[in-house]
């Protein structure tokens, strides 16, 4: 008898603190969640001053206009869709970091009304009629015979806060992101001058700085559906732009916009007190 009381003693308490554990819940903004997200941009940049390097020629353009994709305009330009793609961990309650791959494409606008300042030497232009020395003179550019593009991979590490402000039970959450993000500029360059063009030049230009702000819908525990508007700047030292000649460059600094969406997937992937049961809002 006082066997079996000392073992109801011993395994009550256990049992008593395992239904305390299984009643704590995991939340989509809590620590030890994991979220993955895949999503499509469109961006806006800033007018800026594009200067050129290389052989025979030291110039810039100040005040060019630039876009991104337009596929009908420069289809042959196009290296695949504008993505955003992001992996994210919770380290503490509403504090996530996360690694990022934006992708978007930088197109110097066509008939580009600038300012030309700087030297090209005689005899380099040879498509065009620049020639000489230039201080602010007025230039109205010819895709056919100057052209300047870049695919930018921002490859950035990201701060975030997340509050969730609306639940449905276990079927809806409405949150809020903020964050702010550093990182480096992945280049892949074309470029057509003097009669030379050359396409797929790449390099480490840069880096960047950026905020964001987004809204995130969560459904059933896991997906999520998040569009998010982001602003920063891009200083770009080294934009490599001749396959053959790496001291042939590009130099440039912009402001710049993004707004994308993203789906994406919730992993709860640590435990709260050892609970192995399905996570709750």
């Amino acid at each position: 008898m006082r066997s079996v009381v000392l073992l109801i003693l011993v395994v009550l308490p256990m049992f008593a603190t395992s239904q305390t554990w299984k009643r704590k819940p995991k939340h989509s903004m809590g620590r030890g969640t994991l979220f993955m997200s895949w999503g499509y941009n469109t961006a806006g940049f800033s007018k800026s001053t594009l200067n050129m390097q290389g052989p025979g020629y030291d110039f810039s353009l100040s005040g060019v206009k630039a876009s991104d994709d337009d596929f009908e305009l420069l289809p042959t330009q196009n290296y695949g869709a504008q993505f955003n793609a992001r992996v994210g961990y919770y380290i503490r309650n509403y504090f996530a970091l996360s690694l990022g791959w934006d992708r978007t494409h930088y197109i110097l606008n066509d008939k580009n009304e600038t300012l030309l300042s700087g030297t090209v030497n005689p005899g380099v232009d040879v498509s065009g009629n620049w020639t000489g020395s230039y201080t602010n003179e007025a230039v109205t550019t010819d895709r056919s015979i100057f052209h300047y593009s870049n695919t930018l991979n921002l490859l950035n590490l990201e701060a975030m806060r997340t509050d969730q402000w609306f639940r449905i039970g276990e079927n809806f959450g409405f949150s809020t992101n903020f964050g702010l993000a550093l990182g480096a500029v992945m280049t892949r360059n074309d470029y057509l001058f003097s009669g030379q063009q050359d396409l797929g030049s790449t390099s480490l230009s840069g880096f960047l700085v950026s905020g964001q702000a987004g809204l995130r819908f969560e459904f059933f525990r896991h997906l999520f559906l998040q569009p998010t508007l982001r602003a920063g700047f891009i200083q770009q030292m080294n934009v490599n732009t001749r396959i053959s000649d790496p001291n042939s460059l590009a130099k440039q600094n912009f402001a710049f916009t993004m707004f994308d969406v993203s789906l994406g997937y919730l992993f709860y992937i640590r435990p709260t007190n050892d609970c192995q049961s399905c996570p709750v809002w």
